[in-house]
């Protein structure tokens, strides 16, 4: 499942880099271009954009299903998570992947089908819904983990091991649970 989503991811970001580039916004007869981030930098602010997205997503439609506060909770925190990282993608002038902020809808068709998969697993009893914030918590630790690997400009760090202390709290939250 993993694997798809990071096809997916690669795709869209290649799609998205190649439009920026071609789109290079015109002030005052110069081209502005954004401040530099490298090509894995890119990567990970929009693919951990659609991620958070894809967090929130699933626990909104869990906090419906279920009327348990930890879904509705956590959701709030994985909304302010997109915001930091919107943040990022406006800073340096990237183009956001969250084109229309619908539960369930993805630029990434990736998301979009791991968002249906977890749902699905999710809605089958309480007990499979904790399990399914686990799974998400993972993976976002596991990609956080993996990003501040490649990293290196200080405020996209900051952003990012934010996430990661989030995620973590999250997953001892959803433990509890179980």
């Amino acid at each position: 499942m993993k694997k798809r989503i990071a096809m997916g991811v690669l795709g869209v970001l290649l799609v998205a880099l190649g439009t920026l580039e071609a789109n290079a916004q015109r002030r005052g007869g110069q081209t502005v271009q954004p401040a530099s981030l490298t090509l894995a930098e890119r990567g990970w602010v929009l693919q951990l954009r659609e991620e958070e997205k894809l967090a929130r997503d699933v626990y909104l439609t869990l906090a419906k299903r279920w009327k348990v506060p930890i879904f509705s909770n956590i959701a709030k925190s994985e909304s302010n998570h997109m915001a930091a990282v919107k943040n990022l993608i406006i800073k340096y002038g990237l183009p956001d992947p969250v084109v229309k902020d619908t539960v369930g809808v993805f630029t990434n068709p990736a998301f979009a089908e791991l968002y249906k998969d977890l749902v699905a697993a999710g809605s089958v009893s309480i007990v499979e819904a904790y399990e399914v914030g686990v799974i998400i918590e993972d993976m976002d630790i596991e990609d956080l983990i993996e990003a501040l690997s490649e990293v290196q400009k200080a405020d996209v760090r900051t952003v990012f091991e934010n996430l990661l202390s989030g995620s973590e709290n999250h997953l001892a939250a959803f433990e509890s649970q179980l």
